[in-house]
């Protein structure tokens, strides 16, 4: 419907129009009244026409948040060459140049053995053996770590290269980094698409771990394994 405005506007350039055939010195002034009538009058519906099309307020689509935190002590040290003495190059490169290693081709992504992965740097407890799960993504995968505190997370652009524009376009490619809380070595990434009951998945490099094999299951709510005399660790 138009608006009284829009009636008045209208009506406004007919008496023009109309007394510009007693006044032909007026018909300029009509007719340019009536062309910036015109023109805003079809911007109007234009953007009417977008605003149907391509709506200003879509509904952002809900995205899980990790809200692990980070624990308030200092991260320990390494001097770079003590580690690349100590470390394998595959691992140097995984955990403190934060690479990735080639898919299907880590050390633990087959391994089903009963045991705890630990930081490969500095040896902290992270993943449990009854929480690995094969994902299919050629890296190891784990649906929950062992304590919220053992691993630090933050937003990962590096392999979008900065590009706003795609991310503005697609923000699902921001990728959530996952690091050793302890020591700060880069681990992984962690992912919403696991399975139950998190629904998370840590998809971390075999580079960035050392397994632990126990004899007996894992009481997950234990804070550390040596507190408990009767598991018995070999170190692999």
């Amino acid at each position: 419907m138009r608006t009284e405005q829009h009636k008045m506007a209208t009506r406004d350039i007919k008496y023009k129009l109309f007394y510009s055939l007693f006044c032909p010195c007026s018909m300029k002034s009509a007719l340019d009244t009536l062309t910036v009538f015109l023109i805003f009058d079809s911007l109007s519906v234009i953007i009417a026409i977008s605003s149907l099309i391509f709506p200003f307020n879509l509904p952002e689509k809900p995205r899980k948040k990790f809200t692990i935190p980070r624990p308030p002590q200092p991260l320990i040290t390494f001097d770079k060459n003590e580690l690349k003495a100590r470390l394998t190059p595959i691992q140097y490169r995984v955990t403190q140049e934060k690479a990735t290693e080639r898919p299907f081709s880590g050390e633990y992504l087959k391994l089903n053995d009963n045991g705890l992965y630990c930081c490969s740097v500095c040896g902290e407890e992270l993943f449990s053996s009854q929480c690995k799960y094969d994902s299919g993504c050629g890296w190891p995968a784990f649906y929950d770590i062992t304590n919220p505190s053992k691993v630090a997370l933050k937003p990962d652009l590096s392999h979008v290269g900065g590009n706003l524009l795609l991310l503005a376009i697609k923000p699902d490619l921001v990728r959530t980094e996952v690091s050793c809380a302890k020591c700060g070595s880069h681990l992984g990434h962690v992912f919403d698409d696991g399975p139950k009951p998190t629904g998370i998945r840590y998809c971390i490099n075999s580079a960035a771990l050392k397994f632990n094999r126990v004899t007996k299951t894992i009481n997950l709510n234990e804070d550390k394994v040596d507190n408990n005399p009767d598991l018995s660790i070999a170190t692999k």
